[in-house]
């Protein structure tokens, strides 16, 4: 599947799960590197990648530059239909299947 796909599928889940999930969107007035999704409850900025993707240096800046305001904000990489949430830099934080993947969110 693609990494977009991926994401809208486990965006879907999320929100029949009862979550508001709000996309960004890039565009030309919107300043770029910003997560791809913010998930409320909990409260939460998320970077989709592939298996193979990684986040581009303004990416990881922005993602860093949230967690050390205490805004939760991960990078949520899709593998083998299984979610890998991540720290910018790539360490591995939690494995879920998409279908928990807001469950996970909520325990971080």
């Amino acid at each position: 599947m693609s990494e977009s796909k991926d994401t809208r599928d486990v965006c879907k889940i999320m929100e029949k799960q009862g979550a508001l999930v709000f996309a960004i969107v890039g565009g030309h007035l919107q300043e770029a590197g910003w997560p791809d999704r913010y998930v409320a409850p909990p409260g939460v900025w998320l970077e989709f990648k592939g298996k193979k993707g990684k986040p581009t240096p303004k990416q990881r800046y922005i993602l860093h530059s949230l967690r050390l305001r205490d805004v939760p904000a991960y990078v949520a990489r899709h593998v083998d239909g299984m979610v890998q949430l991540e720290w910018e830099d790539g360490t591995v934080l939690e494995v879920a299947p998409q279908e928990r993947l807001l469950d996970v969110l909520k325990k971080m």
